[in-house]
């Protein structure tokens, strides 16, 4: 009987100890911050608040701080002057190691680890989008793990990765330069990070995911079997510049009677071999115009008057094989042509359809552009107020923050141009038109309250006094400027 009570209470002794076992590695945890601007540029040095329930944490971006896991969000919310804050609402998820102390220690143990957070875990790595509120997803387990289980992983050396260059937004398949690649790029952004997508001088593609050294091996993969090879992206960051290049790989002819093979611009070519590499030899009609110095071929954001779309129409023309041209209107229109003899020709034609005068910008890889005589404003144009700088975006008054990121991309249109405001919010901006100011006061004013012009060109004319402002009465017209 006695031995008996002895093996009972030892078993009771036993449960109790393994009751008071906790998930493995704590209840703490890293966690690294990125900030980027909504077109994909990286953004460094922003300042960065954690919280949850647990505490607060601060960090610079690009960083990494330690933070108590909870199971509540995690919210990280990021400041840089001039910029709108961004912030990130990220959720948790439990932990493999939880279900395994369930098991194991009881729920003595799982009630403890609830209770101090170690049950739970964050992303590692959170990227915050500033001027955005994004709410970010629980770490996912991978395809046939137990719940919770996520081996959370981050990119070996992940700060001497190179930033966003602001080629393209990683979501935008269209505007990988290699048409063979697009299809595998799609597949890739469907992959869990880590992960890395890397392209060949002939543009084809090699990737790899869900380890912490997907760059290296998507690189070694491609090493391996071609030439050239370059990180096109990695996680959501697309790093590609213009300026690389990709050349498809050329075709090769089989033989056919006789030896002799005709190419895309009818041309034959005699073969000796039996096999040959088929080449074009279409040049351009006319001569070629001058290159100048309006802006490097790979400067995207050089374009005048176009926005993203308009970009992306220029980065594929970049990987056009030559001859090719694009041209441009004083509006922003853009036309493209490549592969045949008037190429030039062809791009200002299909250009003017959309009407408005058009230039070349730029034929093969030149940049042949010359500025557009600049536009007038049919309206006399105020003189500056001294109210304030005329890209001190928060001295502009009663405004939202989305105003001031309308005025942020006004700061960026060509002129003639004009911002309006009201004194209960309203705003509207208009550039590259000659009645800017007229047009902007009018939408501004639709809303139903009296507007006022803040800015004309790159000049605040905002006055303190409501008396000294400009709105459409006061617009005078040139002729009756210069009569007076």
């Amino acid at each position: 009987m006695p031995k008996r009570l002895i093996s009972a209470g030892a078993i009771s002794s036993a449960l109790l100890v393994s009751g008071c076992a906790s998930v493995s590695g704590g209840n703490v945890q890293s966690m690294v911050v990125t900030t980027a601007e909504k077109g994909g540029r990286d953004v460094a040095g922003a300042e960065c608040m954690l919280s949850n329930t647990k505490g607060n944490w601060r960090l610079k971006t690009p960083g990494e701080t330690t933070v108590v896991r909870s199971n509540t969000p995690m919210t990280v919310k990021c400041e840089k002057e001039s910029l709108p804050a961004g912030m990130a609402t990220v959720e948790s998820a439990t932990r493999a190691a939880m279900y395994g102390n369930i098991l194991v220690g009881g729920l003595i143990g799982a009630a403890i680890d609830h209770s101090s957070g170690a049950a739970y875990e964050y992303p590692v790595s959170v990227k915050v989008v500033m001027g955005d509120v994004v709410s970010i997803a629980a770490p996912k387990p991978a395809e046939g793990a137990a719940p919770g289980r996520n081996q959370s992983k981050v990119h070996d050396k992940r700060f001497d990765l190179p930033p966003a260059s602001g080629f393209a937004d990683a979501a935008n398949v269209n505007a990988v330069p290699s048409e063979a690649a697009r299809k595998a790029y799609a597949q890739w952004l469907e992959k869990p990070v880590p992960r890395a997508f890397v392209l060949s001088s002939d543009g084809r593609a090699y990737w790899s995911s869900d380890t912490s050294a997907a760059v290296q091996r998507a690189t070694d993969r491609c090493n391996e079997r071609a030439s050239g090879c370059q990180l096109y992206a990695y996680d959501d960051v697309v790093v590609w510049k213009a300026s690389n290049v990709i050349e498809p790989r050329q075709r090769r002819a089989m033989p056919e009677t006789g030896n002799a093979f005709e190419n895309a611009a009818g041309a034959k070519q005699a073969s000796a071999a039996g096999i040959q590499t088929v080449t074009a030899r279409v040049t351009h009609r006319d001569p070629l115009p001058a290159p100048t110095s309006f802006a490097a071929l790979d400067d995207i954001k050089a374009l005048p008057n176009t926005g993203e779309k308009g970009r992306d129409l220029y980065r594929e023309y970049l990987t056009w094989a030559v001859p090719k041209a694009i041209a441009i209107s004083d509006r922003g229109a853009i036309a493209r042509a490549h592969g045949i003899p008037d190429a030039m020709q062809s791009a200002l034609q299909k250009c003017e359809k959309f009407g408005g005068p058009c230039r070349l910008y730029a034929v093969d890889g030149n940049v042949v552009f010359v500025p557009f005589p600049p536009r007038q404003h049919l309206f006399h144009r105020p003189s500056a107020s001294n109210f304030a700088p005329a890209d001190d975006v928060a001295a502009m008054p009663f405004v939202s923050e989305r105003a001031r990121e309308g005025y942020s991309q006004y700061l960026n249109l060509s002129a003639p141009k004009a911002f309006a405001i009201s004194a209960r919010g309203h705003w509207s901006h208009l550039g590259n038109d000659s009645r800017s100011m007229k047009t902007v006061l009018e939408r501004c004013e639709a809303h139903g309250s009296p507007c006022w012009l803040y800015a004309v060109d790159n000049q605040v004319v905002w006055r303190a006094e409501a008396n000294e402002r400009i709105g459409l009465r006061q617009l005078q017209p040139m002729a009756e400027s210069a009569g007076n």
